[in-house]
């Protein structure tokens, strides 16, 4: 083939449409590495000029243990001449970083793989038959010249650095602003109390992101998945359990939702159980309380404040102290509008222990609000599911012990199979 086929007559790209092929590179760096990686993988080279590190996406594919990437470009492309000058890269895909020794493929053995694997995929086999190149192994082979095929193995020698999720913080902003917008729609909506105390657990949380450009301070980081599914199993149960042992016969919790939805200015958590009546009421009041409200409260408390006591004080007084101020600024003047009783029970045991101490050995333990936020909504499915169908506490766990059952067998099983993706990545 004397001719040039169109894709090695194709225009180096440049100006918006190379800043469009970095895309991927923008995503790897949100944290979005473990979905696009299954598609794109980021090549870091060291510049053949500047020797700085250079990072590239492009599509790869993986073919019997090897893993392949074609050159539109061919042997001009920016990458790879920077691999003939230095061909010890980092390549990141969905498994994370490798250090490898990327190089040409040239061989007939590795070139003849490489053609069933394009034949074998229907993209790869259009791709080459509108470029020209043959759809016979041998025409294929005799064309070799005229294409750029990279594979890559696995190397000891030094490597640049891997491309760093250095932007997961961006979307802790998000959603605490999308927390805060929703509360302050939320409350026009159910003409409820203006939230001035969830708005300011999250905006010091915010200031804090910003800040340091690290959501990790403020307990939005990403954790195994072994620990995330143990440690909420566990922190679920305490505060189920404590739940059960206290509510049958103080009746704590009903007499907090009779104060929260007949206050003058009721709060928008409990009032979605009156906007919508049944199940819809409970659902709305989980989801709108486990994505701003307990979140809120999570954020600031058992992440932003108790990872700051963290830093200056041993963990069991970090967790104490933080459960005193939550009880304290979150629940005490609830408690001034109960029996003295129902109060005791509701600031001792369901706020300072069952909440602050259980949620804050659970981010203690992980460094990540998530598992308390889990059982947090846990408990709430309990506790209000009971009042919202006018049973007992005891009859109501018929309806949601199957719930906490299937977590844990569903954990247990995940457990079992092996099943642990290099971690979690909400927000951080």
């Amino acid at each position: 083939m004397d001719k040039k086929s169109w894709v090695e007559k194709l225009p180096y790209p440049s100006g918006l449409v190379k800043w469009l092929y970095k895309t991927p590179v923008l995503l790897y760096r949100l944290g979005l590495g473990f979905l696009v990686g299954r598609l794109f993988m980021i090549m870091t080279t060291v510049g053949r000029k500047s020797g700085q590190p250079r990072r590239t996406a492009i599509e790869f594919h993986e073919y019997k243990g090897c893993r392949y990437v074609f050159s539109a470009w061919g042997t001009k492309a920016d990458w790879y001449r920077n691999i003939e000058a230095n061909p010890y890269i980092n390549i990141q895909t969905w498994r994370g970083p490798e250090s490898v020794l990327a190089r040409r493929v040239d061989s007939d053995v590795e070139l003849t793989q490489a053609f069933d694997f394009a034949m074998s995929n229907p993209s790869m086999r259009m791709v080459m038959k509108s470029a020209g190149f043959g759809l016979i192994l041998e025409q294929f082979l005799a064309q070799k010249d005229h294409f750029t095929f990279v594979t890559f193995d696995p190397t000891d020698h030094p490597t640049p650095m891997p491309l760093r999720s250095d932007l997961v913080w961006v979307w802790a902003v998000l959603w605490i602003l999308a927390a805060g917008t929703s509360a302050i729609l939320a409350a026009h909506f159910l003409n409820s109390a203006f939230p001035f105390f969830t708005l300011l657990w999250l905006i010091i949380p915010l200031i804090a992101v910003f800040r340091n450009r690290d959501s990790a301070l403020i307990g939005l980081r990403r954790i195994p998945l072994k620990d995330f599914v143990i440690v909420s199993i566990a922190a679920t149960l305490a505060s189920s359990a404590i739940v059960l042992l206290f509510e049958p016969w103080s009746h704590t919790g009903q007499m907090l939702y009779k104060l929260a939805i007949s206050s003058t200015t009721p709060d928008a958590t409990f009032l979605w159980l009156k906007q919508f009546t049944g199940f819809p009421g409970v659902i709305a009041m989980i989801v709108y309380g486990g994505l701003v409200t307990l979140f809120a409260e999570e954020l600031f408390f058992r992440g932003w404040l108790q990872l700051w006591l963290l830093q200056r004080l041993p963990t069991v007084w970090a967790i104490l102290i933080q459960a005193t101020v939550f009880t304290i600024l979150v629940n005490g003047i609830v408690a001034l509008f109960m029996p003295p009783l129902q109060a005791i029970v509701y600031l001792v045991v369901y706020s300072w222990l069952g909440i602050g101490v259980v949620n804050g050995w659970a981010a203690a333990r992980t460094r990540s609000i998530w598992p308390g936020l889990v059982a947090a909504m846990s408990v709430l499915i309990i506790n209000r599911l009971s009042l919202k169908l006018e049973i007992g506490m005891g009859i109501s766990m018929i309806f949601v012990l199957p719930i906490i059952l299937n977590e844990i067998f569903m954990g247990i099983w995940l457990i079992a199979k092996g099943f642990n993706p290099s971690a979690i990545n909400v927000a951080a």
